[in-house]
C-alpha cells in the first residue's frame, strides 16, 4: 500500500532498457554462466554449488526465458502502464509490483502471499485488467533478472578465484628469484586491486 502512494504512471513506451531488452540480456548473463560452468567441468577444474546448479537446470532456465519472451509481445508491453521515476522508472508498474515483492520474499513465493500483496496494493491503486494477467509474467521475469545478477556476481568470484591462483603462480616464480622480486611483484600486482567482493558461491 504504501509503494501504491508512491507510484506514478506515464502513458507511452517508457524508458529504455526495456523488459525485452532486460530479458535479452539475462538470457546473454544465464548463457555465459553455463558456458563458463561447462568449461570449468571439462578442464577438471572445481566447479561453485551454483556453477553445479546451473549446469543442472538450464534447460528448464531456458524453457522460462522462452516463454517469457513468448508471452510479452510489444503490443502488449506497449499497453502496460508505466512508471514514472523510482527505482524501476520507464519499467511497467506491475513489473515493479512483482520484483519488489520477489526482493521482499527473497524469492519464496506462495499463492496467499501474492495474493494479499496485489490486494494490499490495489487497496490504494486499482490495476488494469491488463496488468492483472502480467502478475505471473512479471514475477518469471522478477526471477530471471534476480538469477542473472546471482549468476553475474558468481562469474565474477570465479573470476576472482583464478586471478589469486594465478598470482600464487607468479609468486612462486618470483620467489626463485630472491625477495626483491617478489616484492616488485605484489607492488604492481596487488596494491592497485580494488577490494574483493565478498560473493559466497
Amino acid at each position: 500500500a504504501a509503494m501504491a502512494r508512491t507510484h506514478r504512471t506515464i502513458s507511452g513506451p517508457g524508458g529504455s532498457p526495456s523488459l525485452p531488452q532486460r530479458l535479452a540480456a539475462n538470457r546473454r548473463t544465464l548463457a555465459a554462466m553455463h558456458r563458463a560452468a561447462a568449461e570449468q567441468v571439462q578442464t577438471g577444474h572445481p566447479i561453485s554449488f551454483a556453477g553445479e546448479w546451473i549446469l543442472d537446470n538450464y534447460h528448464i532456465i531456458q524453457d522460462q526465458l522462452r516463454e517469457s519472451a513468448e508471452d510479452l509481445p510489444r503490443s502488449y508491453y506497449r499497453e502496460l502502464p508505466k512508471l514514472a521515476d523510482g527505482r524501476h522508472a520507464g519499467l511497467p508498474r506491475v513489473y515493479a509490483l512483482a520484483d519488489t515483492l520477489i526482493q521482499h520474499t527473497y524469492g519464496h513465493l506462495d499463492l496467499e502471499t501474492l495474493t494479499r500483496f496485489v490486494r494490499a496494493y490495489q487497496g490504494v491503486a486499482v490495476l488494469t485488467i491488463g496488468e492483472l494477467w502480467a502478475v505471473p509474467i512479471t514475477l518469471r521475469l522478477a526471477l530471471i533478472e534476480s538469477l542473472a545478477a546471482m549468476a553475474a556476481r558468481v562469474d565474477d568470484a570465479r573470476r576472482e578465484v583464478e586471478a589469486a591462483e594465478g598470482l600464487v603462480d607468479e609468486l612462486v616464480r618470483a620467489s626463485a628469484h630472491g625477495r626483491t622480486a617478489v616484492s616488485n611483484l605484489i607492488a604492481t600486482r596487488v596494491a592497485p586491486r580494488t577490494a574483493p567482493s565478498t560473493t559466497m558461491f
